[in-house]
C-alpha cells in the first residue's frame, strides 16, 4: 500500500467538522477532515487528507516515493484528479498542499516476542499495521500507559517488562489481525452494486469496531487498565 497525505486550506467542506471517506472503483481511498477550528470560524477549512492507493493500482509499476512534488502531483493527478465530489475540490486540494508526502506501507504477521532482558518492543516496532482503523497511535498510547504502569507497580524491570508484554501482547495480536481483515473485506467490497456497498462497508466497520472492543483487558496495573478501559 502507498500512502500520499497534505494539507490543504480550502473553502469551508460541508459543516466544517465532517470526516469524509471516499473509496473509488479501484480499491483508492481518500480520508479528508477538518483541523483547525480557528479557521473553521473564519469560513474556510484546513482539510488533512489521506489517500490510502493498493498495490494492485500501479500493476507492477514502482510508486513515486521520495521524488519531486512536481513527481508527487503527476502521479496523483491521473490517480484521483478527475473526481468529482460536490463538498470537495480534489483538484484544489492537490494544489494548495504546500507539501504531499508519501509512504510505503506495510503489515507484519503477530510476532510472540516483544522483549529480551530489559529491552522491550512498543508501537509500530512491535505491532505495525496498515492505518485502516485509526488504531496505531493508539495502540501505542496504550502501550506506553501499560508499560509505565507495570514500572510504577513492580520494583523489578523483568517482572513489569513481563507483566506488561502478557496484557498488551495477545490484545494488539487481535487488533492487528481485525485490522487487516478489515481492510481486506474493503477492497473485497470494491465494484459491488452501491445498493448493498453501503450495507456490507456498515457489517465490516462494526465487526471491526467489536473485535477490537472484545480484546483481552489487562491486569498488570492500574494505570495501562483504567486507560484502556476509556
Amino acid at each position: 500500500m502507498t500512502l500520499y497525505r497534505g494539507v490543504a486550506d480550502l473553502p469551508k467542506m460541508l459543516d466544517g467538522e465532517t470526516f469524509i471517506l471516499v473509496t473509488a472503483d479501484d480499491g483508492c481511498r481518500l480520508i479528508a477532515y477538518p483541523v483547525s477550528a480557528p479557521i473553521a470560524r473564519s469560513g474556510s477549512s484546513r482539510i488533512n487528507w489521506v489517500l490510502l492507493v493498493p498495490d494492485r493500482v500501479y500493476e507492477g509499476q514502482t510508486p513515486v516515493l521520495g521524488e519531486s512534488q512536481e513527481a508527487v502531483r503527476r502521479i496523483l493527478g491521473p490517480l484521483i484528479g478527475n473526481w468529482t465530489l460536490d463538498f470537495l475540490d480534489i483538484e484544489a486540494m492537490i494544489e494548495k498542499s504546500p507539501t504531499i508526502k508519501s509512504d510505503r506501507l506495510r503489515d507484519r504477521d503477530p510476532i510472540n516476542q516483544w522483549s529480551r532482558s530489559r529491552v522491550v518492543l512498543l508501537g509500530d516496532a512491535a505491532h505495525p499495521m496498515y492505518p485502516i482503523g485509526a488504531q496505531g497511535a493508539s495502540q501505542t498510547i496504550v502501550d506506553a500507559a501499560c508499560l509505565a504502569g507495570a514500572i510504577k507497580t513492580e520494583a523489578d524491570p523483568f517482572i513489569a517488562i513481563g507483566e506488561f508484554v502478557s496484557a498488551r501482547l495477545p490484545q494488539t495480536n487481535n487488533v492487528v489481525l481485525a485490522n487487516r481483515k478489515m481492510n481486506r473485506e474493503e477492497l473485497e467490497h470494491v465494484g459491488t452494486a452501491s445498493s448493498t456497498r453501503s450495507e456490507k462497508f456498515r457489517t465490516t466497520t462494526s465487526n471491526y469496531r467489536q473485535a477490537v472492543r472484545d480484546r483481552t483487558r489487562p491486569h498488570s496495573s492500574s494505570v495501562g487498565h483504567n486507560t484502556i478501559e476509556r
